[in-house]
């Protein structure tokens, strides 16, 4: 939910958006964690797209993080 909370944040300008947005990758790195260390995995589920997409939602939340990031050094966010 930190994820979607600090794209609003975003929107509204505030100063905590930065903060949302890096628990939001914490807790996408640890699930990814999770999932690579995982032993027992879905069937179906280790190949093609669905191999690419964590690692996608990892790159969106950098992304989202440094943006915000670069907004607040800038003023942007009060």
């Amino acid at each position: 939910m930190a994820g979607p909370g600090g794209s609003v944040l975003i929107l509204m300008r505030s100063r905590w958006a930065p903060t949302a947005l890096l628990i939001s990758l914490v807790g996408a790195v640890i699930g990814i964690g999770y999932q690579i260390m995982n032993p027992a995995q879905i069937a179906g589920m280790d190949g093609g797209f669905n191999a690419v997409v964590p690692y996608l939602i990892i790159a969106i939340a950098v992304g989202l993080y440094l943006y915000a990031r670069a907004q607040a050094a800038k003023g942007v966010l009060r």
